[in-house]
């Protein structure tokens, strides 16, 4: 081989070396730093000895955050991406909220669904788009999803046709102490309980896995009017001064299996003296006597009266429940239903019944 070939060869065997050590020592010597919980990335530059910050300051475990993502979070948690920490899914009034202008709808009505921004700084989501829908569950913009509940669970929720949108929306700022009012037109939504969600952040890089996920309050759609419970069967006490409807033609009715109690089904109605505890105080004391897993809380109407609705498991698989809590003449009317062998359809029938209930005058 000739020699001027072998120097060649050489020279580049070195200048390989060199750029290999180079790089080799760029990967060793930049370190990610760490701002608070969170981290900056450093790469090293494609020559040179020098380290290059990526503009991400992202949640890191390394950095002593929480979370990094929502997974890292137990069940009804989620990651906080400001503060790095979980956080409950139920954002509290200082925060940013999501709510629907009724509980109860037949099918056909529109939605009004108000986002406000309770927060002292600006919000960042993906708008609610214009698209028009025909004959189909018209959900729109890429921020806002719908669940619907199903043996004491959330899930995502499509219609029988298609979800009938995939439309890309802007991307909007939300101003502090500001709101936006939305409808969504109740087309071919089956009967059941829903719940609407969205995701928003605080700079104009949201996306779904890093964004914060709120969740509206519970609401119902019926079959498309009041009607349908015009021919049922009323349950008049007047010792504990109430009434309820419940269907007709069923092979479960309603009845008092003892003092207090009473039974539809799996549905159950108890009246409890309420020795006097006020509401709050006594449903944290069911929690606690009871050992429950609470999935959701939020406040109701029942009867022109505020209410206290929770959803919570207990024991083992598929175990859940729900119950709602009034107050009235000093005594607790604690209605709901728990998971089990239903015989009369009681998870679709019990909001129904709910509806119907009133204190005598």
């Amino acid at each position: 081989m000739d020699s001027k070939i072998k120097i060649l060869i050489g020279v580049l065997v070195v200048g390989l070396i060199l750029i290999g050590g180079k790089l080799i020592w760029n990967l060793s010597t930049c370190r990610d730093i760490c701002y608070g919980n969170k981290v900056q990335p450093q790469v090293p530059t494609a020559f040179g000895f020098d380290c290059a910050s990526i503009d991400i300051l992202a949640c890191s475990k390394k950095c002593g955050a929480e979370c990094e993502t929502h997974k890292d979070c137990p069940e009804g948690f989620i990651c906080n991406f400001e503060n790095c920490k979980c956080i409950p899914e139920i954002q509290s009034e200082e925060q940013v909220t999501i709510a629907t202008d009724k509980t109860e709808y037949e099918q056909g009505e529109i939605v009004k669904i108000i986002v406000k921004n309770n927060m002292d700084k600006p919000i960042w989501y993906y708008d609610w788009c214009t698209y028009k829908c025909d004959d189909v569950l018209c959900l729109c913009g890429d921020s806002f999803f719908i669940e619907k509940k199903g043996e004491g669970k959330y899930k995502a929720y499509y219609s029988s046709d298609s979800i009938g949108v995939e439309h890309m929306s802007k991307l909007i700022e939300l101003k502090p102490g500001s709101k936006r009012i939305y409808q969504l037109e109740l087309v071919k939504f089956s009967e059941g309980t829903y719940r609407l969600g969205m995701y928003y952040g605080f700079s104009k890089n949201v996306s779904f896995s890093e964004g914060t996920i709120i969740y509206s309050n519970e609401f119902t759609i019926g079959k498309g009017g009041k009607e349908e419970t015009s021919d049922w069967k009323t349950y008049t006490n007047k010792d504990y001064g109430f009434e309820i409807k419940y269907p007709k033609g069923n092979q479960c009715e309603f009845s008092e299996i003892e003092e207090g109690s009473f039974l539809f089904g799996r549905i159950e109605l108890n009246v409890i003296n309420s020795k006097g505890l006020n509401l709050d105080d006594y449903v944290e004391k069911f929690i606690a006597d009871n050992d429950l897993i609470i999935e959701t809380r939020e406040t109701t109407s029942v009867a022109n009266r505020e209410g206290i609705k929770l959803t919570y498991r207990f024991g083992g698989t598929n175990r859940y429940g729900e119950v709602t809590f009034v107050k009235n003449n000093g005594n607790i009317y604690a209605i709901g239903y728990t998971g089990g062998t239903f015989l009369c359809n009681e998870p679709e029938i019990f909001s129904k019944m709910l509806s119907t209930f009133r204190f005598l005058e």
